[in-house]
C-alpha cells in the first residue's frame, strides 16, 4: 500500500491543498508534512478566511480542523458544499471519535474523517486517495445509485453523493489501521510486561546473593529466560586484550575460559560509537543471534562486562536498551553491595580476631598483675576479678556482688562525692576493701572508664596492708629518732625539776627555815611535780606506736605546748616565733601525730639554717581556699585552718622539690636522717583530709598545711571543765586498790580531805575479798592499772562489773592508756585518770561519777 501511495505522490503535479487550522504549531507541522510530499500548501487560521481564499482560487483539497473559533469545521464543510458543490473534497481532522461525529460529517458533506493523533503516512495515504478519486470521478460520473442505511438514516448514493462513499471508506481504513495499531501495542505491552517481570525477579533474586559468582549465575539464568535472548555470559578483563569467562549459558563458552576481545568490545572501548556493534564472535560460536556487550561500571580493580546474543526474530536492540540498562544498574548496585558486604565481613572477622587477641592479652596481663583488677558494670555490679583480686578478696564466684560491698565507703576521702560518679574517675585514693569474710584491707584504689562504648568501669587496687604495717614501724622508728634528738634536753629539764624538788625538801626539813620559806618550798615542789607530769605526758603521747582517737585541739594551746618541745631542739642562734591571733581556732585530729608533724618540720628548718636564722609558726582561719595548689590536688573545698612553718634557710633546690615527700629520700649525711620525715607528714595530712604545699625559692622554705576546721565541739568532751572544785561528798565509802603503799596513803589523805571514807586494798586478792563482803557499802572503786606484777586494773573493772554493774570505777596509771578501751569492758561507768594527778582532778572525776543526790 505504501508503495502505491509513493507512486501516486511521484506522479502528482503539486496539487493545491488548503489547510485550515487555528493552531499555528499544528498548521506549520501539517504544511511541512504535505510540502515534503510534493504538495502545494496554503494555510489559513479560520473558516471565514478559508472561504475568501477559495473565492480567489479554488483548491483541489481542503483539510480543516473541526474545533475552531468563529466557524468550526462542520460549518465550513457545509458552506463549501453549498457554494462550491462537490468538486473540492473536504477532509475533517479532529480528536472527536463518536458515531455522532461521523454522522454530522456526512450531513455537512465531508469526504474524509481523520482522527487525532494520526500517523503521518496514514494522513498522506488519505490525501492521495481523495485526490486520485477526484480525478477519476471527474472523467466518469456514477450513473447508478446505491441506497444504504447508516447511523439510523437511509442515504441514496449517486454521482452527486460520492462523498458519502469516500467518507465511509476512509472510516473503514482508519478502523483497520487502529485495529492493527492495537494489536501492535498489545504485543508490545506483553513484551514489556515480560521484561518488567524479569526485572522484578532480578531485583529480588540479586538482593539475596552473597557472592559475585552467585550474582552472575542468578543474573544469567534470569536474562536467558527472555525469548529475545539466546545466550548470556559475564566476563572479566585480563591482559593482552583477552577476557576471562566467569559465568556463561552458552555451550561453547565454559566458565574459566579465556578468549580474545571481540570487535564490538574494541569499538565500544575506543568510543567510536555509542552503541555496541555485531562482531565475528557470532560466527565463531555458531550463534543465530547478534552479539551485544555492556561494560559494568565497577571501580574495584575489576573490568567486568555483560555479554548476550539477541535472536534474529527478536525486537530491535534499541527497544531493549532501557531494559538492559536497568538490569545493568541492578547488577552494578548488587556488585557494590556484595563487595561492601565482603569488605565488612573481612573487617568484622579481623575485628573479631583483634578483640579475641585483645581479650587474651587483657586476661594474660590482668591475671599476671600483682595488683587487683575488677570490671564493674554501669549499675555498679562487679563482673570480673583477676586472680590477684580473687585471692585478696576471697571471692571465687561472682554472683551479683555490688561495688559498695567490696569498698568501705566510710574510708573514702571527703573530697569524693557520696555517689560514685565522675568525681571518682582517674583519681587514686586511699580506702579499705572488704573481703568475702568481712575483713578490711587497706588499699590504694582508682576507678576509670573502660572506654569500650559501655558505662563499665575499671577498678584497680593495691593491697597496702603490709605497707601500712611497715609504715607504722617506720613511723615508730622515726619517733624514736626524734626522741633520741630530744633526750638530752629532756634529761636536762628533769634534772632541773629534781633539783627544785630536792632543794625544796631540804628547806622543809630545815628547822631554821621560816614558815613562809617552807610554804614557798611546798609551792615549788607542787609546780615542779606538775611540770614533770606534763613533760612525761608529752613523752608518752609522742612515743605511741599506734594512733589514738582524734580529739579536738585548740591551736593556741597546742602552739604553747609545742613551743616548749621545739625550743629544746633549736640552738641559741635560731629564733622561734608562734603566731595565732584567733584563740577559737580548733581542729579535730591526732594530737601526737600533729605534734610529730611540727617537730619534723622544725628539725628540717633547723638543719637548713646552720648559721642561724628564724622559724615562724603561724595559724589562721582560711575559708574556701582556692589559691593553694597541692602536690596532687587542684581544688580545695570547705573551711580549713591554715598553718605555716616558715624559715629563712638555704631552701630546697628545684631539681629535688618533687622528690622531697618520697620515703627514704634525704639530702642529709648518712646517719643523720632516715628520709621519712616529710613522707610521714604528707601521709598524715592526707589521712586528715587535709592539704599540703611546699614552696622554696632558694631563700627559705614555707610549708603550708590545711586541716579541716572543727566547727563544733562535743559537749561531752568539755564536761570536766564545767565542774567546780566544791566537794559533793555525803560520806560515801570508796575502795582504793593500789600496791604502792606511799601512793595509796596519798590517795587516802585526798579522799579523807574530800569527806569520803577510804577503804584500802594493796593487792588484787584483798580487793576481791572487800568487794565480795562489803559490796553494798562501797560507792566507788579507784584502782591502779598495774597490780603486784600479776594482775591489772582491767581485771578489777571486770570484777566490779560482775559484782555490782552499777558501781563506778576510776582506772589510774602513769603509763600510756594505749591498748585499753573502756567500752570494751562492758562497764559503762568507768573513767581513766592519768598519774600524777592533783586532788582537784580526782574530785572532779568523783563528782562526775557520784553526782549529789
Amino acid at each position: 500500500m505504501n508503495n502505491d501511495s509513493d507512486l501516486r505522490r511521484s506522479n502528482a503535479s503539486r496539487a493545491d491543498i488548503l489547510v485550515v487550522e487555528d493552531s499555528p504549531t499544528q498548521a506549520q507541522k501539517l504544511a511541512w508534512l504535505l510540502e515534503q510530499a510534493n504538495y502545494s500548501v496554503r494555510t489559513v487560521s479560520n473558516g471565514r478566511e478559508a472561504l475568501q481564499r477559495m473565492k480567489v482560487q479554488l483548491p483541489e483539497l481542503v483539510i480543516t480542523d473541526v474545533v475552531m473559533p468563529e466557524m468550526d469545521g462542520y460549518e465550513l464543510s457545509e458552506t463549501i458544499r453549498n457554494e462550491f458543490g462537490f468538486d473540492v473534497p473536504v477532509m475533517l481532522v479532529t480528536s472527536l471519535k463518536s458515531a455522532s461525529d461521523v454522522l454530522r460529517g456526512l450531513k455537512v458533506g465531508a469526504d474524509n474523517f481523520l482522527t487525532k493523533p494520526y500517523q503521518n503516512d496514514y494522513l498522506l495515504d488519505q490525501v492521495d486517495y481523495l485526490l486520485s478519486n477526484r480525478r477519476l470521478r471527474g472523467k466518469r460520473k456514477m450513473e447508478l445509485g446505491i441506497e444504504i442505511e447508516f447511523g439510523g438514516e437511509r442515504h441514496f448514493i449517486t454521482a452527486d453523493r460520492q462523498q458519502i462513499l469516500d467518507l465511509l471508506i476512509s472510516t473503514y481504513h482508519e478502523s483497520v489501521y487502529l485495529n492493527q495499531e492495537l494489536e501492535h501495542q498489545s504485543m508490545k505491552l506483553k513484551k514489556q510486561l515480560q521484561l518488567q517481570n524479569i526485572q522484578m525477579r532480578l531485583s529480588n533474586d540479586l538482593q539475596a546473593c552473597l557472592s559475585i559468582e552467585e550474582l552472575f549465575c542468578t543474573a544469567s539464568k534470569l536474562l536467558v529466560s527472555l525469548e529475545q535472548v539466546e545466550a548470556v555470559w559475564f566476563c572479566e578483563g585480563v591482559e593482552n586484550d583477552h577476557i576471562k569467562v566467569l559465568k556463561s549459558t552458552h555451550p561453547h563458552l565454559k566458565s574459566g575460559k579465556i578468549v580474545p576481545q571481540c570487535t564490538c568490545m574494541k569499538t565500544v572501548a575506543s568510543d567510536a560509537e555509542n552503541s555496541p556493534k555485531a562482531c565475528l564472535l557470532t560466527e565463531s560460536l555458531q550463534s543465530q543471534g547478534k552479539h551485544h556487550y555492556l561494560p559494568l561500571k565497577f571501580d574495584k580493580g575489576h573490568a567486568y562486562s555483560l555479554h548476550f546474543f539477541l535472536t534474529e526474530e527478536s525486537i530491535k536492540y534499541e527497544d531493549l536498551s532501557t531494559f538492559f540498562a536497568t538490569c545493568l544498574q541492578q547488577i552494578e548496585t548488587n556488585l557494590d553491595r556484595i563487595t561492601l558486604l565482603n569488605a565488612l565481613e573481612k573487617k568484622v572477622e579481623l575485628r573479631t580476631t583483634e578483640l579475641a587477641n585483645s581479650e587474651k592479652r587483657f586476661r594474660a596481663i590482668s591475671e599476671s598483675a600483682l595488683f587487683g583488677v575488677a570490671i564493674v558494670s554501669g549499675d555498679l555490679i562487679v563482673e570480673f576479678l583477676n586472680d590477684t583480686a580473687k585471692s585478696l578478696l576471697k571471692y571465687q564466684n561472682l554472683q551479683d556482688i555490688k561495688l559498695r560491698e567490696v569498698i568501705n565507703l566510710n574510708t573514702i576521702p571527703a573530697t569524693f562525692n557520696e555517689d560514685i560518679d565522675a568525681s571518682w574517675m582517674g583519681r587514686p585514693f586511699p580506702g579499705e576493701m572488704i573481703d568475702a569474710d568481712g575483713n578490711a584491707l587497706s588499699a590504694l584504689l582508682m576507678l576509670s572508664p573502660l572506654n569500650d562504648d559501655t558505662p563499665s568501669l575499671l577498678l584497680s587496687f593495691i593491697d597496702l596492708t603490709d605497707l601500712k604495717q611497715a609504715e607504722d614501724k617506720l613511723a615508730h622508728m622515726q619517733r624514736l629518732e626524734s626522741v633520741a634528738s630530744l633526750s638530752g634536753g629532756i634529761a636536762h629539764d628533769f634534772n632541773n625539776l629534781l633539783s627544785i624538788i630536792l632543794g625544796s625538801t631540804d628547806t622543809l626539813t630545815d628547822n631554821t627555815a621560816t614558815l613562809e620559806e617552807k610554804r614557798e618550798a611546798t609551792q615549788s615542789i607542787i609546780r615542779a611535780a606538775s611540770s614533770g607530769s606534763e613533760l612525761s605526758n608529752q613523752l608518752l603521747t609522742f612515743a605511741r606506736r599506734k594512733p589514738v582517737r582524734g580529739e579536738f585541739i585548740k591551736v593556741s594551746s597546742f602552739f604553747t605546748s609545742l613551743s616548749k618541745f621545739i625550743l629544746r631542739l633549736l640552738p641559741t642562734n635560731i629564733q622561734l616565733n608562734f603566731i595565732c591571733e584567733n584563740p577559737d581556732l580548733e581542729v579535730f585530729t591526732d594530737y601526737s601525730q600533729l605534734e610529730n608533724v611540727f617537730l619534723n618540720l622544725a628539725i628540717n628548718s633547723r638543719d637548713a639554717m646552720p648559721n642561724g636564722g628564724q622559724i615562724i609558726v603561724s595559724a589562721e582561719l582560711a575559708e574556701r581556699i582556692n589559691d593553694v595548689e597541692t602536690l596532687t590536688d587542684s581544688a580545695i573545698k570547705g573551711d580549713f585552718v591554715k598553718m605555716e612553718v616558715k624559715d629563712n634557710g638555704i631552701g630546697i633546690p628545684p631539681e629535688i622539690q618533687e622528690k622531697i615527700i618520697e620515703p627514704f629520700f634525704t639530702t642529709k649525711e648518712e646517719g643523720k636522717g632516715t628520709g621519712l620525715g616529710l613522707a610521714m607528714v604528707y601521709g598524715f595530712i592526707k589521712q586528715c583530709n587535709g592539704y599540703i604545699k611546699i614552696e622554696s625559692n632558694g631563700e627559705g622554705t614555707t610549708v603550708t598545711l590545711l586541716l579541716p576546721l572543727a566547727h563544733s565541739i562535743d559537749v561531752r568532751l568539755k564536761e570536766n571543765s564545767l565542774l567546780t572544785n566544791a566537794t559533793n561528798s555525803s560520806g560515801e565509802s570508796i575502795l582504793i586498790v593500789e600496791d604502792n603503799e606511799e601512793v595509796a596513803l596519798i590517795v587516802k589523805r585526798h579522799l579523807t580531805a574530800l569527806g569520803y571514807k577510804p577503804l584500802l586494798a594493796t593487792s588484787f586478792q584483798k580487793a576481791e575479798l572487800l568487794l565480795t563482803q562489803n559490796c553494798e557499802d562501797i560507792a566507788l572503786v579507784i584502782t591502779d592499772y598495774f597490780l603486784d606484777g600479776k594482775h591489772t586494773g582491767e581485771e578489777i573493772v571486770s570484777l566490779v562489773g560482775k559484782v555490782s554493774p552499777s558501781m563506778p570505777v576510776i582506772l589510774a596509771t602513769g603509763s600510756d592508756f594505749n591498748g585499753f578501751q573502756v567500752s570494751g569492758n562492758n562497764h559503762s561507768k568507768c573513767r581513766l585518770l592519768r598519774k600524777p594527778y592533783r586532788r582537784e582532778e580526782l574530785n572532779n572525776v568523783i563528782k562526775e561519777l557520784l553526782p549529789k543526790s
